[in-house]
């Protein structure tokens, strides 16, 4: 999907889409307090979802580096919210799948805006936490297997990296 990152307040109808196709009606997202750019993106997901007829259940920011999403977890259940996307990074992302999972609230959507690589698949515990999400992505990852991909692949083996590449390597 496309997660705004050239520019964060632009609406992509495309996010609210996504969520529609999913049987979302109520969107929840949060970002960083701290980051115009998250916060201008968590608003502009929002509109993204009312550009598709879907509620806005519940926006709203976290500090850098908030890993206690129980508060969260607990206000988008209490909003009903079945689709969420999150402009945070992976430790906070994670930190609210499990609280969501804790007060039993199973979305239908959990977008990631970042996160997915090879570092993510060589931990099983990371696998594990992560079944049932979705994540965005700058371009399309190696598992594509498409002509580009392949010669990333080939371009990695080169300098003698022959595993999945990370997140970073993907995205740089």
């Amino acid at each position: 999907t496309v997660n705004g990152a050239s520019n964060a307040a632009t609406v992509f109808p495309v996010l609210g889409q996504f969520m529609k196709s999913r049987g979302v009606t109520s969107c929840g997202s949060i970002g960083y307090i701290e980051s115009p750019s998250a916060t201008a993106a968590v608003q502009a997901f929002g509109k993204s979802c009312q550009s598709q007829g879907l509620k806005v259940g519940y926006l709203n920011g976290v500090h850098f580096g908030s890993t206690d999403m129980s508060p969260v977890a607990l206000a988008m259940k209490a909003a009903h919210v079945d689709g969420i996307w999150l402009a945070t990074v992976p430790s906070t992302g994670f930190a609210l799948a499990a609280a969501i999972r804790q007060v039993g609230l199973t979305p239908k959507a959990f977008l990631l805006t970042d996160g997915y690589g090879g570092d993510l698949l060589q931990s099983s515990a990371a696998v594990t936490a992560a079944q049932g999400f979705q994540f965005s992505s700058t371009g399309a990852p190696v598992e594509a297997n498409t002509p580009a991909t392949q010669v990333e692949v080939k371009n990695f083996a080169a300098v003698g990296e022959t595993q999945t590449p990370t997140y970073a390597e993907q995205n740089a």
